[in-house]
C-alpha cells in the first residue's frame, strides 16, 4: 500500500452486557487500554457505559475493525450477549477526533473523560437520529433479553 493512500472507512457498533457492574476506576483502565490499541491501529470511535450495558462505535480500516470485534471483543469474558447491529462502510468518521471516549453514568453522575464541545455533541444527536433510530426495535429485544439473564 501506498503511504498516502486512503483506506475506506469502515463502522461497527455493538451493544453488549457486562457481566458485572463496573466502577469507574475499571472503567478508566478498558478505557486507558483501549485507547493505546485504537491509536496505533488507527481506530476511532466512542464507548458508552450505563448500569450494565455497554454500547461502542468503532471506525477504521474494515479488515482491523472486524478482527478487533471477533477476536477480541466478541471474546471479552467481561461482558456477555454482544449483538452487532450496524456494520457499515462510511464515507468519513463520526468521531473523527476521538481514539476512544467514555461516556457513562454512575449512581446518576455522568462521567465523561473528554469535554465534549459543541460540534462534538451535534455529531453524537446526529449519529443516534440516524443509525440508532432505525434499529430501536432490535435494541428493545435485546434489553429484554438481556434483562431475562
Amino acid at each position: 500500500m501506498m503511504k498516502n493512500e486512503i483506506l475506506p472507512l469502515y463502522q461497527l457498533v455493538y451493544i453488549s452486557k457486562a457481566v458485572n457492574v463496573f466502577s469507574v476506576r475499571e472503567m478508566k483502565i478498558i478505557f486507558e487500554t483501549a485507547d493505546l490499541f485504537n491509536q496505533t491501529w488507527n481506530i476511532s470511535g466512542t464507548l458508552f457505559y450505563n448500569q450494565d450495558l455497554f454500547f461502542q462505535v468503532l471506525e477504521g480500516d474494515k479488515n482491523t475493525i472486524k478482527a478487533l470485534f471477533n477476536d477480541h471483543i466478541s471474546k471479552d469474558k467481561r461482558h456477555t450477549h454482544v449483538h452487532c447491529f450496524v456494520e457499515s462502510p462510511i464515507e468519513k468518521r463520526t468521531f473523527p477526533n476521538w481514539n476512544m471516549a467514555f461516556y457513562g453514568n454512575n449512581n446518576n453522575e455522568i462521567i465523561n473523560l473528554y469535554q465534549l464541545n459543541d460540534d462534538e455533541i451535534k455529531s453524537i444527536e446526529n449519529f443516534f437520529q440516524d443509525k440508532i433510530i432505525r434499529h430501536f426495535k432490535d435494541l428493545v429485544a435485546y434489553y429484554k433479553l438481556t434483562s431475562m439473564n
